[in-house]
């Protein structure tokens, strides 16, 4: 702010005005510092915010993506014991699917209960189980095999 002598003031009241200046000038910084340092927290609360809402969406995107993949899994481990369904204990299999079935509904009515870690961990249970599976199966051919070869 400019004070001169020509806006009407006497130099009484300049000095004054001045003094005042001085005074509440060291207030002013004071109170600008902390206002910005408001700020500066405001703008750190928000990226901090934001951050949490990426992470958040980020964490249900893989739950999503490793569903999927579950989904997938399932579909295609089906697919596969079904082409050996008449080798396979159908007890076995019906458990394998029961169980994976249930943690699949679970994910898709929304069971904050199920993450991607829990769906990975059933992934790896239902390909150890369907595994052993197949070891039989695999087992039972090759005695089949050389039943054939020791009677030829």
């Amino acid at each position: 702010m400019a004070i001169a002598l020509s806006s009407g003031l006497s130099g009484k009241d300049i000095e004054r005005m001045v003094s005042q200046a001085d005074e509440f000038a060291e207030y002013d910084k004071e109170r600008h510092a902390f206002e910005e340092g408001n700020k500066a927290d405001s703008g750190v609360n928000d990226a901090e915010n934001t951050m949490n809402e990426f992470a958040e969406y980020d964490k249900e995107r893989h739950a999503f993506e490793e569903g999927n993949k579950a989904d997938s899994g399932v579909n295609d481990a089906e697919n596969t014991m079904n082409d050996f369904k008449d080798q396979l204990d159908k007890t076995k299999v019906e458990k394998l699917f029961s169980e994976f079935r249930e943690v699949a509904a679970k994910r898709q009515a929304g069971d904050n209960s199920i993450t991607a870690d829990s769906i990975r961990e059933k992934i790896s249970e239902t390909q150890q189980a369907s595994l052993g599976l197949f070891k039989k199966v695999y087992e039972k051919r090759a005695r089949g095999r050389e039943l054939v070869r020791a009677a030829l």
